[in-house]
């Protein structure tokens, strides 16, 4: 910094004081941002195993309210109709 009065080498300094400071306090903000945007990646992720959850129960809970739905699940559970002759199947 030859040539330079003592007034611009403290200009410079300041400066690139002012500069540090600035990034060392825009540091954490950005860290706060990511750890928050995967805390809502996780959000989400949960909530669409939740809706999934959700869509098989009301499709069971439909099944299970329809004719044909209680009379598939009472087969798979063994249960047939009196006097009822199985079919073979070769």
């Amino acid at each position: 910094m030859a040539g330079m009065g003592p007034q611009k080498v403290w200009l410079v300094l300041v400066v690139l004081l002012g500069c540090l400071l600035g990034v060392a306090f825009s540091l954490k903000p950005w860290q706060k941002y990511r750890e928050q945007k995967q805390e809502a990646e996780k959000v989400r992720l949960e909530m669409r195993r939740v809706e999934q959850q959700r869509a098989e129960l009301v499709r069971r809970q439909l099944r299970s309210e329809s004719a044909v739905g209680r009379e598939t699940q009472a087969r798979e559970h063994g249960y047939a109709y009196p006097n009822e002759k199985p079919v073979e199947v070769k």
